[in-house]
């Protein structure tokens, strides 16, 4: 059947009388199609903005609203009714609307003289239950075919996480400032930077137009990729910035499907997502781009399945924003914080364990050998007559001392399973983790040769003309009967004792209370 379209007309005699009529016929299945594309493509972006997870708007030209979605009204708790006319300003905070009006009011103006002015803006706005939160808003002249304005369209996303994500890092700066004033300026660096990865991410994410060339308008001016696939994985429709990140443009892009674009390695992680998307759920994820220079992009991507009348899947949108930036920042406090953690564990001159790392590695070994009931060894020293030699040689000359002899003990402590740390002034702690008071002694000698052997001066000192160590050894297998604390007493005893014997010597206590 053909539709047509006609007209006709009656042929008068002289005396008014009708004769015949004529008429003209027209095929009109052309027009008729071209009408049904353009109601198809407009019920397809009506969908996409009624789906959007954006609220969307429309105001003529007296900034009276015509139009807003879903997503708005939910946001506030409007209805379509009551944001008509000037009822949008209900939903502002009331100490922002005069800000908004002036802004608002500024972009009109600049609007009739600016082609290409857009407007922005950010203020706190009223939720349904009657809480506040921040949002950020964008919009654009709606202009027709002569390029004169007829009304504004545009967007607004919640930023409330945002803020609070603003303010928590504010306050982690100022913590870690207080605790390791050292790293301060680094800190501020780091913190600095995510603010700024913060405000770029600032985006609108899809809005509604009634034709494609309005969309095409609002989804380009929008932060992020937005795409169209139907269920043979086809793109019917692609934003700029989603062109750009595959080095194409959108002409290119449309018809082509999805492996065509984003390529073979990229499809074949997305596939199992797709394959989901296409069963009717949305999907949420991260993947990582790699171009032809090896160069990886980061993207955070949502898929939407678009339904039919009859709850049967006809394709999917996918909205995707650029987190390479983030990615980077997150990886650089990672490090920062792995080296604070590092650096509150270290003694500062010597660069070996602090007390407190002791502590916290002696409690940590003691309840491992509790449960294996293996022997664990701690060899307590210092150096002799180190006040002596202070006096002599100056601190400086002390300090130089003691980073040499952390040195050359390292050298002896091999395995990864023992701790070197400086236990407080010049004397020094070594856990020894599954050793019994024989592999002790032999670790105490090594560390009495190798620390002769760097024959540092020391003419005051009562046990030799050179540095010297006196060390103290306690050996033990941990039982519920004895604690840490029992060890180090134990070795303390031990050390005590090794000086009181002219210094320059070791003691051991292989069972608690008997020494040798």
């Amino acid at each position: 059947m053909i539709p047509l379209e006609a007209w006709g007309t009656p042929i008068y005699d002289e005396n008014g009388t009708i004769q015949y009529g004529m008429a003209v016929f027209q095929d009109i299945s052309e027009r008729r199609r071209a009408e049904q594309i353009l109601q198809d493509s407009e019920n397809r972006y009506r969908v996409l903005a009624e789906m959007s997870p954006v609220g969307i708007f429309r105001n003529n030209l007296r900034g009276e609203c015509i139009y807003t979605n879903p997503k708005l009204q939910q946001m506030t708790g409007l209805s379509q009714e009551e944001f008509l006319g000037e009822g949008w300003s209900r939903m502002i905070y009331p100490a922002d609307r005069q800000k908004m009006y002036q802004l608002w009011s500024n972009f009109v103006t600049q609007a009739q003289q600016n082609f290409s002015v857009k407007y922005q803006a950010e203020y706190r706005y009223i939720t349904m239950n009657g809480s506040i939160r921040w949002a950020v808003v964008e919009a654009l002249p709606e202009r027709d075919s002569t390029g004169e304005i007829i009304g504004f369209i545009g967007a607004t996303i919640d930023i409330h996480d945002r803020k609070e994500i603003e303010r928590i890092l504010s306050d982690y700066s100022h913590s870690l400032e207080e605790k390791v004033k050292e790293r301060t300026t680094a800190l501020a660096q780091i913190n600095k930077q995510l603010e700024q990865e913060i405000l770029e991410r600032k985006s609108i994410e899809e809005a509604l137009r009634h034709s494609q060339e309005q969309l095409q308008q609002i989804t380009n001016s929008v932060n992020a990729g937005i795409a169209y696939m139907d269920a043979n994985l086809r793109y019917r429709f692609v934003n700029k910035i989603y062109a750009q990140q595959f080095g194409k443009t959108c002409e290119l892009i449309q018809g082509k499907q999805v492996w065509e674009v984003i390529g073979s390695e990229a499809y074949q992680t997305m596939k199992p997502i797709i394959d989901r998307v296409l069963q009717g759920e949305p999907q949420s994820t991260e993947l990582e781009v790699r171009s032809s220079t090896g160069k990886s992009t980061y993207l955070n991507l949502n898929l939407t399945p678009e339904f039919n009348a009859n709850h049967e899947v006809e394709g999917y949108y996918l909205v995707f924003f650029n987190i390479t930036e983030r990615k980077r920042l997150e990886n650089s406090l990672q490090k920062a914080n792995n080296q604070l953690k590092r650096l509150a564990n270290l003694d500062g001159l010597t660069q070996v364990a602090n007390r407190r790392k002791f502590d916290e590695y002696l409690t940590q070994e003691w309840y491992r050998h509790l449960r294996t009931r293996q022997p664990l060894s701690l060899i307590l020293f210092d150096v002799d007559d180190f006040k002596r030699y202070n006096d002599s040689y100056g601190h400086q000359k002390g300090d130089d001392c003691l980073i040499q002899i952390t040195q050359a003990v390292k050298t002896v402590i091999q395995r990864s399973t023992d701790l070197l740390a400086r236990y407080g002034g010049e004397e020094f702690v070594i856990i020894l983790a599954n050793t019994p008071a024989s592999g002790a002694i032999a670790i105490a000698r090594q560390i009495q040769t190798t620390i002769r052997a760097l024959e540092i001066p020391h003419l005051n000192s009562r046990a030799s003309a050179i540095v010297s160590v006196s060390l103290g050894i306690a050996s033990i297998i941990p039982s519920p009967e004895f604690s840490p604390e029992d060890l180090i007493e134990q070795a303390d005893q031990a050390l005590y004792e090794a000086k009181a014997a002219g210094r320059d010597r070791y003691i051991i206590r292989d069972e608690i209370g008997n020494s040798r």
